[in-house]
């Protein structure tokens, strides 16, 4: 209620007791003397002990006198987008896991098939790193050259738009050895739709495909 707030500290409803970052934003406020709004988030517990995820918006007023000077603040609700936040924030810490532990090639291309990333598996099966490819053409750092016409007419075709899966192809390792590696591909696109590359998910089927060839 009204009157259980008028007179108190404002800094009795920081959920975590952060009375430092309120008396700095303030004091940002009050140094630009109205001019710039200073801007703080921070949490604040309710009567019922629950947190509010708020964004604290200020201007320095002229006080009563000439001589004080107050703070008007504008207190907006930001619980449900920083919910929202850290909804997004466990998505892409769980996609970072699976990509990082995922028993398979993770392979990101851009439309022009240079390398965007590679997981640590593909590091571990190829012989390279993350960072000593990245960047470079796909076609030429990892193909055979008699593969390279055939896999990147196949490239053209997935980031037009046309699914591709189940082909196989090698692969040359650092050391120079082929690995066999079927292929499911899926494009990447942008907020406006628009394909701004392609993923590529590999399983390794060397030994299978040396015993269909024996």
């Amino acid at each position: 209620e009204r009157a259980r707030l008028l007179g108190k500290p404002f800094s009795a409803w920081l959920a975590g007791h952060d009375r430092h970052a309120l008396l700095e934003h303030l004091a940002s406020a009050l140094r630009h003397r109205g001019t710039t709004r200073a801007t703080l988030d921070t949490r604040l517990s309710t009567r019922r002990g629950q947190g509010i995820d708020v964004r604290l918006e200020t201007l320095a007023a002229e006080g009563t006198n000439d001589t004080t000077r107050v703070c008007r603040t504008i207190l907006l609700d930001v619980s449900t987008q920083r919910a929202a936040e850290r909804a997004l924030i466990r998505e892409r810490d769980f996609a970072e896991g699976l990509v990082a532990t995922a028993p398979a090639i993770v392979l990101v291309l851009d439309t022009r098939g240079r390398i965007v990333r590679i997981n640590p598996y593909m590091e571990t099966l190829s012989g390279y790193r993350q960072d000593e490819v990245a960047g470079k053409d796909w076609f030429g750092t990892f193909l055979p050259k008699a593969e390279q016409k055939r896999i990147r007419d196949l490239f053209r075709t997935a980031v037009r738009g046309t699914r591709t899966a189940g082909n196989v192809n090698p692969i040359l390792t650092r050391d120079g050895h082929e690995r066999f590696i079927e292929w499911y591909d899926n494009e990447l696109r942008d907020a406006h739709g628009n394909i701004i590359g392609l993923l590529s998910i590999g399983t390794d089927v060397t030994e299978k495909q040396q015993l269909r060839l024996e």
